[in-house]
């Protein structure tokens, strides 16, 4: 999605999948958790260097370094620079005050986005037995997120500095799996206490280019007999 915004060359270098079943030597060179994320970056820069990429957020700053020169989904300028930042780290694992700042302390341990939409996706569809607990905990945290970004979005269209940044678009493909994952539970009307981050939500999946990303997402997902 963000390849597609900036024209980097997704096809040739920038992209690639994987398929490696079992955690070898050949995926920890791709990835140094052993995770089996199915994608990496290793463009020419990258590559010059003898590196690459599994993590999502390492990726979206790798492409708008290198893609993004003329600011077309990021800032420059400070503090936007920093703040998208600091939403792109609350997306994929960071921990945020609610005054806007990110605190790293041991009383807060409370994640972002990424991580617990992902517990909540798993312990809802996939682990069996079903432990009510876990599916009861994760719903609530995903909530305290949508209540983190509608209060951040009361008074703005945009996260960051007026207009749509990576910072938005990097909640794009875990709100919508969200979405599903409050149908399936029987919490649809939840969202209604959240009207700002709903229509963020909507107006980010409005965009072409993301729509055509979430269409590959659902298309993909269905093939493999997963709920859209």
């Amino acid at each position: 999605m963000i390849s597609e915004l900036l024209n980097s060359p997704r096809q040739s270098k920038s992209h690639t999948s994987v398929s490696i079943p079992t955690v070898d030597s050949q995926l920890l060179r791709i990835s140094t958790q052993g995770l089996n994320s199915g994608r990496y970056v290793n463009g020419p820069q990258l590559e010059a260097f003898g590196a690459n990429s599994t993590q999502t957020g390492a990726i979206i700053l790798y492409l708008i370094d290198q893609y993004d020169h003329e600011c077309k989904i990021s800032r420059d300028d400070f503090p936007a620079k920093f703040e998208c930042i600091q939403w792109l780290m609350f997306q994929v694992s960071g921990k945020f005050h609610p005054k806007g700042i990110i605190r790293r302390t041991p009383v807060d341990k409370r994640s972002g986005q990424g991580p617990y939409f992902g517990q909540l996706a798993w312990f809802a569809r996939f682990h069996k037995p079903l432990i009510p607990s876990a599916i009861e905990r994760y719903t609530k945290e995903m909530e305290r997120i949508f209540g983190v970004l509608d209060k951040a979005l009361e008074q703005k269209e945009w996260l960051v500095g007026g207009k749509c940044t990576y910072a938005d678009l990097s909640f794009v493909t875990w709100s919508h799996l969200a979405k599903g994952l409050m149908a399936e539970l029987g919490k649809s009307d939840v969202m209604e206490g959240f009207p700002h981050y709903t229509a963020w939500v909507e107006a980010l999946e409005s965009r072409k280019p993301v729509r055509d990303c979430l269409d590959e997402i659902i298309a993909a997902r269905t093939a493999h007999g997963l709920p859209p």
